[in-house]
């Protein structure tokens, strides 16, 4: 297939672009810049200028385009000043213009990237793809972008991708950071579940999907082990070698333990199968 990647520059983006390249399939990165152009061009892929929310320019980028795939995103990362109007604009808006852009094209295959948290596990339970939305406010763009994705009749693909870590993404950077200099804090009373994947898993994931020979289908992108927000902190610390992080810190996400079955039945498996195995 010839494959469209709008966020090509971002960490996930990134990471996609070189493993679509090494299953045999053309790429085109969709990029703002100029500047960007290079890092691409530099391993085999074609480049089109164009902006997520110019629908003209994008059109034009997915011309040509059997499939394409949204990974842009504009989320705050770690330490950074929370500010989610722009990943709101960029999810909602900026998925109504690719859905367009891609029906001018006759791009019809189309995977969006969302996110895991948007399902919560009540009382530690397992969630899945068919569990209930329940979304908090700065998060609720995700269950946007899906609703206009599902309503619309291209053959759509989503990833629901779990708390990702790695190179380039910053969040185990940040947490070890705060470990060593004591102003790491686990959430409330640490029983809440999170679920994660490396970067990486993330970007294979992405590939498996975009592959699959059905559409119209959700999967949970997420490592085999869940785990709770106080064994998770407590590890961070013990690598650092520093004393366990006090509790009762601010809550940011609900509570997800999340299941990976669907995504594993399409012959994916995490390189990393737990964060002991990509945080070390």
């Amino acid at each position: 297939m010839k494959i469209g990647v709008i966020g090509a520059t971002g960490v996930l983006g990134r990471n996609v672009v070189p493993r679509l390249l090494a299953q045999g399939h053309e790429v085109r990165a969709i990029v703002r810049r100029e500047d960007a152009v290079p890092r691409f061009t530099a391993i085999g892929a074609e480049t089109a200028l164009a902006d997520i929310f110019d629908t003209d320019a994008l059109t034009l980028a997915l011309t040509g385009c059997d499939a394409a795939i949204n990974v842009a995103t504009a989320v705050p990362r770690p330490g950074e000043t929370p500010a989610w109007d722009e990943n709101t604009k960029v999810r909602v808006n900026g998925t109504r213009s690719f859905l367009a852009a891609a029906a001018a094209a006759g791009t019809t295959r189309l995977l969006h990237q969302s996110i895991a948290m948007i399902i919560k596990s009540d009382d530690g339970a397992w969630v899945d793809e068919d569990s209930p939305h329940h979304a908090l406010p700065h998060i609720q763009s995700a269950v946007e972008l899906e609703s206009l994705a599902r309503d619309s009749d291209l053959d759509w693909r989503i990833v629901r991708a779990a708390l990702f870590y790695g190179p380039g993404t910053g969040h185990d950077d940040f947490l070890r950071r705060r470990a060593r200099n004591g102003t790491l804090q686990t959430p409330a009373d640490g029983q809440d579940y999170l679920s994660l994947i490396h970067i990486t898993d993330l970007a294979a994931a992405v590939v498996a999907v975009m592959e699959a020979p059905t559409g119209q289908q959700i999967y949970m992108a997420s490592d085999n082990e869940p785990t709770t927000y106080e064994a998770f902190y407590n590890y961070i610390c013990a690598l650092e070698g520093v004393d366990k992080p006090a509790t009762g810190g601010p809550v940011f996400l609900p509570s997800f333990r999340t299941r990976n079955a669907k995504l594993r039945n399409l012959g994916w498996l995490p390189h990393y199968p737990t964060y002991r195995c990509g945080i070390v």
